[in-house]
């Protein structure tokens, strides 16, 4: 005698099969985020965080000396060709503004062309020595940034090269051409201290008429 077979009380979801899809979807989703975890979280493949960025930004916590003291006019930090400067570090740029307000041949000079290599951190001095460092000197040339960024700029009123209450990287300029740079400045009064006395975040004056103007483009200040 044949034995009833028990009933098979199972009944299948009708969305069993879409719901499986989903979970499936979830799961690959989450094992993509584990995998590049890395790139999203700025994490190198050591695990080391990727600060190429954030070493640009390192800054030394407080100006010692003034760049006019540590210019070096070393070839790795600055090289001349022609009636151009161009510039691959911060002593170098400390000496090309020396060289540009050079008391010897200051009309020769202040009209080249000066450009710059890399980025520039000035946060280890004071900028006490700008372009165009007084009337007589005034900076005639062309600067021209690449697109690169000189930060960590401070700037001491006590501290200035010449005296006078005219400041800003550039000091006195006439038929000028600066270009294609970002100037970052430190923040702190005991960094950038001017006490109210004539302030450019670029260029603190400029002098001539319409024909001699200063021209500034692609310029950024902060």
């Amino acid at each position: 005698m044949k034995k009833d077979k028990k009933p098979n009380f199972k009944v299948k979801h009708p969305y069993a099969h879409l719901i499986q899809c989903m979970l499936l979807g979830i799961i690959l989703m989450f094992s993509s985020v584990l995998v590049s975890s890395t790139s999203l979280f700025g994490f190198n493949k050591l695990g080391n965080s990727d600060s190429t960025e954030q070493e640009n930004e390192v800054q030394a916590a407080t100006p010692n000396g003034n760049w006019y003291d540590y210019a070096s006019s070393s070839s790795s930090a600055v090289y001349l060709s022609g009636t151009t400067f161009y510039i691959n570090t911060a002593a170098g740029l400390a000496y090309a503004a020396r060289w540009a307000s050079n008391t010897a041949n200051p009309a020769a000079y202040a009209s080249y062309t000066y450009k710059l290599n890399n980025d520039i951190d000035l946060s280890a001095h004071y900028w006490n020595y700008p372009f165009g460092l007084n009337d007589s000197r005034r900076f005639k040339g062309t600067f021209d940034g690449q697109g690169h960024r000189i930060y960590g700029i401070c700037i001491k009123e006590g501290n200035w090269q010449g005296g006078g209450d005219d400041f800003g990287f550039f000091r006195y300029t006439q038929g000028a051409t600066i270009k294609n740079v970002k100037f970052d400045y430190k923040v702190g009064n005991s960094y950038n201290s001017i006490n109210g006395n004539t302030w450019g975040g670029v260029v603190a004056r400029t002098r001539g008429g319409s024909s001699t103007k200063t021209t500034i483009s692609d310029v950024w200040v902060s």
